[in-house]
């Protein structure tokens, strides 16, 4: 049952279902294409997104960029196909279509937002940015399903939580190699994912605070006292306390160590 907020279902039917779906199938599509054209075919240029052409009226730019694959070798691109299809069927079925339609139309206008930036702070107008949404839609899959199991590489199980980590590696990778080129339209595009996700880690954090001090009350409860044979009856100290004290049995019976006892009979006689 989908999880997304009842307020939120009268928007649905403006949401597109599948839109992850969709994108895998177009960006297999031009996959195609560009397998028969070469991948530097002046088709791929067409749809790329270039801000100056974006600006010189070329808008379509602003939406064919995302449809261009993140790899050209057939085997990695039908990974990356189910592998989207498996990350929309998942979130579609935490947030519901309208969210996840939200969250990939925002991550994708963050994106373009940084690149005019970039394009106006270096003149910087050309912008391999096409793997931003996948990015942001698997990393939000992690936060949501962080121990969902899946066959890395088709062959070794492993936890979703395990492999976000490695994609947040390449991600950093992609910025540091050349952190002018993408710096800033990477920083835009994870916006909405802090703007999701960061309420969630504050809450995992929070509950890792008061699981641990729970923990430390418990373990501190359950430590046995330690016995001892001798206690002074009145500082407490015991010979746990400090093995060389000597202690004494005053006349009313009760137990003092030997520097209490002194001044017990100090104050008693200067009261006599």
């Amino acid at each position: 049952m989908n999880r997304f907020n009842k307020a939120e279902q009268k928007y649905q039917r403006l949401a597109i279902p599948g839109i992850l779906r969709i994108l895998a199938c177009f960006q297999l599509l031009v996959f195609i294409l560009a397998h028969f054209q070469g991948e530097s075919s002046a088709f791929l240029e067409a749809i790329s997104l270039s801000i100056a052409k974006v600006l010189d009226g070329e808008v379509w730019r602003l939406l064919t960029f995302i449809f261009i694959p993140r790899t050209f070798s057939l085997i990695w691109i039908l990974i990356a196909v189910l592998f989207m299809w498996f990350i929309n069927d998942g979130l579609e079925n935490a947030w519901g279509a309208f969210r996840l339609n939200a969250y990939a139309f925002g991550t994708m206008i963050c994106t373009i937002v940084g690149c005019f930036i970039t394009y106006f702070l270096f003149g910087i107008s050309f912008f391999p940015v096409s793997d931003v949404i996948f990015h942001a839609a698997f990393l939000a899959f992690a936060v949501i399903y962080p121990n969902q199991v899946i066959q890395f590489m088709l062959v070794l199980p492993i936890k979703i939580k395990y492999v976000a980590l490695l994609d947040v590696a390449v991600v950093a990778l992609i910025i540091l190699r050349d952190p002018i080129h993408n710096a800033i339209p990477y920083a835009f595009a994870f916006v909405p994912f802090a703007i999701f996700a960061g309420p969630i880690f504050l809450q995992y954090a929070q509950h890792s605070a008061t699981t641990a001090e729970r923990r430390a009350r418990f373990q501190a409860a359950s430590e046995p006292e330690t016995d001892s044979f001798h206690k002074c009856y009145a500082c407490g100290v015991t010979e746990n306390d400090d093995p060389n004290l000597e202690f004494r049995v005053a006349a009313d019976g009760e137990e003092y160590c030997l520097p209490c006892l002194k001044e017990k009979k100090a104050a008693e006689q200067a009261n006599s």
